[in-house]
């Protein structure tokens, strides 16, 4: 690829950044970074596999495009790319598989997911791979991102429902009333 290519690719890849990081829609990101790795090399098909929480194993949460009878060389490049947190690829006689991992940005958490592309007569090069390791990482921190502003929502709900019992709990109060404090008061009136 030459120079001026990759500046415009990189610059492309900068703005899919910005518009995964607008979003907190999960599965509008989700279904944009898969279509957007698929179309970046030239794949003929993708899938996207996503932890729906930290705990829970990966699921597939989308699909672009046909992988019919490729099962078993997608799952060999995810497993490669989850194996080495990074890339993996596999390849058949007619069809070449890349897959990248999306995230995390703290290395002591699994991976978000996986993003799997498949395309048929040439292997991906190392542009095609650093392409989908840039997405990936992006892709990552959209997700990490809309995480993050979910549990801070969560967490100002639960904050502003112990505010307003303690509101309603300082409101029902009346601490007794002393004679000396009715006297004084009767008095300056």
């Amino acid at each position: 690829m030459s120079v001026p290519g990759r500046v415009r690719l990189g610059e492309a890849i900068r703005r899919i950044g910005h518009t995964f990081a607008s979003s907190l829609d999960r599965q509008a990101l989700i279904e944009l970074a898969l279509k957007t790795a698929v179309d970046a090399v030239q794949g003929r098909g993708g899938r996207i596999s996503v932890r729906p929480s930290d705990d829970e194993p990966l699921v597939e949460s989308g699909r672009d495009g046909s992988l019919a009878g490729l099962e078993d060389v997608v799952l060999s490049a995810e497993r490669v790319a989850l194996s080495n947190g990074g890339t993996g690829e596999a390849h058949t006689a007619a069809v070449s598989v890349a897959a990248v991992t999306l995230g995390p940005l703290d290395p002591s958490k699994r991976a978000y997911g996986v993003i799997a592309v498949a395309r048929r007569g040439r292997p991906f090069t190392d542009d095609d791979l650093e392409v989908l390791r840039s997405l990936g990482a992006e892709a990552a921190l959209a997700l990490e991102n809309i995480e993050f502003h979910f549990q801070m929502r969560r967490q100002a709900v639960r904050t502003s429902g112990r505010a307003l019992r303690i509101t309603a709990a300082f409101r029902s109060y009346s601490p007794p009333r002393s004679s000396r404090f009715a006297a004084s008061t009767t008095r300056s009136a």
